[in-house]
């Protein structure tokens, strides 16, 4: 998984040992969609283990556009002036 391998590229290069990545954070990372691709995950991953005075990245060490980030979906409505009902004809 490409968090494993950029949290042992940054322990390596900061002399840390952040180990994982909490339950919390690791649904956030997943439920986040990645604009910026890998550059953006490694970016977030090498900041939340600068951050992190635990053993492991928590949520509030992510940045608040991804801590907060919610999907919205659009519904579509059809337009009603366009749309007719059809009776049943009489018999």
């Amino acid at each position: 998984m490409l968090i494993h391998h950029f949290m042992g590229k940054y322990n390596q290069a900061m002399n840390k040992n952040v180990a994982s990545v909490d339950h919390k954070a690791m649904e956030t990372l997943i439920s986040y969609k990645w604009y910026g691709n890998v550059r953006e995950l490694e970016n977030t991953i090498e900041r939340a283990i600068v951050l992190s005075e635990k053993n492991h990245i928590e949520a509030e060490n992510l940045p608040v556009e991804i801590q907060e980030f919610k999907e919205e979906f659009k519904v579509e409505t059809l337009p009603t002036k366009n749309i007719q009902s059809r009776k049943p004809p009489n018999h």
